[in-house]
């Protein structure tokens, strides 16, 4: 004799209506799943199309352009001319040092037990977290450029991606985790210092945060589903060349018509257009 449907809920703990729904949710589950990997699978076809664009623009390095001769022995010059004196390199080395041995694992640990509080959490591209000592300098040049009174290790303290990181949620997920893993971080003493929801944009999807830690430290978090940090990988090279100084205006035309494509590719998750944008006053 078969098994009855009531009988087989039974056996599995739960009642009848509750067994069917469980079935539901991971046959949803597994639907989103299969979506979902077909359209990574089409971001990565359409991305590989950038290939086409570095052979019809052969990439001009701006570090060809800079002539570093003559500088002052312990100063540092970027690839885009931005320039720190002996003393201020020293103070933002010492700024990076303290950033990696000290600041970053104690936020890290913070960033990856939140993850384990909330539902469908996945930390991607952790070999990232820390951003290369030479574009935090990048930065601090231009800034002190722009503001020639400021303090280098001020400066080195308001770069809002030095250490940085990047939650996944599935699309049916997306909102009401990005939501969850905010209150995890508030109750843990973490301030929400911005928040910028791009996903009506054209060339990038995406939530960004930036986060600031009770000793005052600030960090960077994204949010994306699959499909966007796809497409986020698929479109850097642009955004590399997009930074560029020396790249042409008729290259940028094609490089952000190559975001917006890509982007286009990627589902909007439900209820995301409601999530505000924030500033924190003061």
């Amino acid at each position: 004799m078969g098994i009855e449907r009531g009988d087989e809920a039974a056996e599995l703990g739960a009642e009848p209506e509750e067994a069917v729904f469980a079935g539901e949710v991971v046959v949803e589950e597994a639907a989103g799943e299969s979506r979902a990997a077909a359209q990574i699978a089409e971001i990565r076809e359409a991305g590989g199309r950038f290939g086409e664009i570095e052979e019809r623009w052969p990439a001009v390095e701006v570090s060809e352009q800079v002539d570093c001769s003559g500088e002052e022995p312990g100063s540092w010059r970027g690839e885009g001319g931005g320039y720190l004196s002996p003393s201020d390199n020293a103070t933002v080395g010492e700024f990076c040092a303290r950033l990696r041995g000290e600041v970053q694992p104690k936020v890290c640990a913070d960033v990856e037990e939140a993850k384990d509080f909330v539902e469908g959490a996945a930390l991607v591209g952790l070999e990232f977290q820390v951003k290369g000592e030479d574009r935090v300098k990048e930065k601090v040049a231009a800034r002190l450029d722009a503001m020639p009174d400021e303090r280098p290790e001020a400066a080195a303290g308001l770069v809002p991606d030095a250490l940085r990181y990047t939650y996944q949620f599935s699309t049916r997920d997306y909102v009401d985790g990005y939501h969850a893993v905010c209150r995890n971080f508030e109750d843990r003493g973490f301030e929400m210092d911005s928040s910028w929801n791009s996903w009506g944009q054209e060339e990038y999807k995406g939530i960004n945060t930036r986060w600031r830690t009770q000793e005052g430290q600030l960090f960077e978090v994204q949010f994306h589903t699959p499909e966007s940090f796809e497409a986020k990988q698929a479109t850097h090279g642009a955004y590399e060349r997009l930074r560029n100084p020396l790249t042409s205006d008729e290259q940028i035309d094609e490089l952000k018509a190559f975001q917006r494509e890509i982007s286009g590719l990627v589902p909007i998750p439900d209820g995301v257009g409601d999530v505000q944008d924030y500033k924190r006053r003061g």
